[in-house]
């Protein structure tokens, strides 16, 4: 008697494959939960940071050295804001937030994170980018598309012992482009009909190297939907086994030309202009020192600052006082954020509030339009946003 078992053994693969994307998109999602945990208490961190360096700025006295070495710090904990912002993407996609911007200082910031590696591994980058005009891209995803790629093309070089990564950026035709190249051992045509499929890998399990490369299979797929889905652009690939791989992108520019604002330099200083009338405000947040250097900035602009240690307390307060305004922290022990929040509005409807969250995936839109909040701001903060929503209150008031 004899019983053809190949389908067997093929649904039996199969099964397997599947039970381990399974736990490997479990995985991801754990991940993504830690993540966010981590960014909330490393964004408050951030926050204090940059508003205390923000606010020791306004001070004229202090010399050149100590002013520089201060727009230094604001400098570097924006850009830790945005590495946080991008761990959280991992683990929660998130809606692109674009905002004018240069394609090669996101590129060279994505060079930063892997510079030691790259080193190490004895892999050199070479990048022109020829770029007269800002673009409007969610510069956090924009990084995370290099990012990968960079990894794939570490990745593809190892084998070789060495190798080059170029890049070059041009304006053409209404649209940036970007070519991504790397000298590494390539791809064969099996391969190439499924680097976009999610979970599809040649690293870890089913490598066939010794050189320890794990792989999830989100990579090319995240890049995809970050060109395509959030960005409109384009996305296509030349490779070929033992010469190399080139990854060609293309992001238009804004058919409104206003959207579309030529680079300046960015000031490394500032100052302090409210326009608006005397306000009373008030700032519920449970963490001490950035409640106080709130109440100093908001102070010296003119208006007058009551501070809460928690939701209940600053309930407590507006028994007795009135406020045009109310800094609230989103996450706090006992009542959080939005429960006070509500409690506020149905007590005081005529009271304006702003939002504080360490939250980078938190939806603003949805959360100011849910609960009439004047805004929502997200940690790390720069002063100028404080100021700009005082007036925003003092508007609502005549």
């Amino acid at each position: 008697m004899v019983k053809d078992v190949t389908e067997s053994f093929a649904h039996m693969e199969t099964q397997k494959k599947l039970t381990e994307q399974l736990l490997q998109s479990e995985k991801l999602s754990a991940v993504g939960q830690l993540a966010a945990g981590i960014a909330h208490e490393f964004n408050n961190i951030l926050a204090i940071i940059l508003a205390i360096a923000k606010y020791s700025l306004l001070d004229d006295s202090i010399n050149n050295e100590i002013k520089e070495n201060l727009i230094e710090i604001t400098k570097q904990v924006t850009r830790g804001a945005d590495i946080v912002a991008g761990m959280i993407s991992f683990g929660k996609p998130q809606k692109p937030e674009r905002r004018p911007s240069r394609i090669e200082n996101i590129f060279n910031t994505s060079i930063k994170l892997q510079e030691k590696q790259l080193k190490f591994e004895k892999i050199k980058i070479e990048k022109n980018f020829f770029q007269d005009t800002e673009i409007l891209i969610d510069p956090i995803q924009m990084q995370q598309v290099f990012i990968n790629l960079i990894n794939n093309s570490r990745h593809a070089i190892r084998p070789n012992g060495s190798g080059v990564i170029t890049v070059n950026g041009f304006e053409k035709d209404g649209a940036f482009h970007i070519s991504f190249r790397d000298n590494g051992i390539g791809m064969n045509n099996e391969i190439k009909k499924k680097i976009f499929t999610p979970f599809f890998t040649t690293k870890g399990a089913f490598s066939k190297n010794n050189y320890d490369i794990k792989g999830a299979g989100l990579g090319l797929v995240v890049i995809h939907t970050i060109i395509v889905k959030n960005h409109s652009g384009k996305i296509s690939f030349e490779s070929e086994e033992n010469k190399g791989t080139v990854f060609n992108i293309s992001i238009p520019f804004p058919k409104n030309t206003e959207a579309s604002i030529k680079a300046t330099n960015t000031k490394n200083t500032f100052s302090l202009e409210y326009k608006g009338n005397p306000l009373n405000v008030l700032i519920i947040d449970d963490e001490k020192i950035m409640s106080e250097i709130l109440k100093r900035i908001i102070e010296k602009v003119g208006c007058s600052v009551d501070t809460a240690e928690s939701g209940e307390k600053g309930i407590s307060m507006l028994n007795y006082f009135s406020y045009d305004l109310i800094l609230l922290d989103n996450l706090m022990p006992g009542k959080n954020g939005l429960e006070i929040m509500d409690i506020i509005k149905f007590k005081h409807p005529e009271t304006q509030v702003v939002m504080i969250s360490g939250n980078p995936s938190a939806d603003k839109n949805k959360i100011i339009s849910k609960h009439n909040l004047l805004g929502y701001l997200s940690k790390p903060f720069v002063i100028e946003e404080i100021v700009r929503l005082l007036e925003k209150a003092s508007n609502k008031i005549k």
